[in-house]
């Protein structure tokens, strides 16, 4: 069964960029929220470490739409490695949850 509430984390390069990939997600209806915050991150990339700042997303999706999820992240993220982190929520709201599931249905996606 899938969990009723799912919370996919990427992370972006700089705010044009996350508000873009939010916008097209929420268009889709593969997203029904998407959240927006500043970080800075430390990581090896091409043997390298390094850091930087970027933009994380936490993008609220539908057990249900995650694989359309998954595979619309892959089309439109502007990196050549995206990190793709599916959360399950454990428990959601019951009024929330039927929200996501709502706003993500697959019969209005169009």
């Amino acid at each position: 069964m899938n969990a009723p509430v799912l919370i996919v984390q990427t992370t972006v390069a700089s705010t044009a960029d996350a508000e873009k990939l939010a916008q097209a997600l929420i268009e889709r209806r593969l997203a029904a929220c998407v959240q927006m915050s500043g970080i800075t991150s430390v990581y090896r990339w091409a043997g390298e470490v390094q850091s930087g700042h970027e933009i994380r997303l936490d993008i609220k999706t539908s057990g249900a739409r995650k694989d359309a999820l998954l595979q619309g992240l892959k089309e439109l993220h502007p990196y050549q490695v995206p990190e793709l982190l599916v959360i399950d929520v454990d428990a959601a709201g019951e009024g929330y949850a039927k929200w996501v599931a709502e706003e993500t249905a697959i019969e209005q996606a169009g």
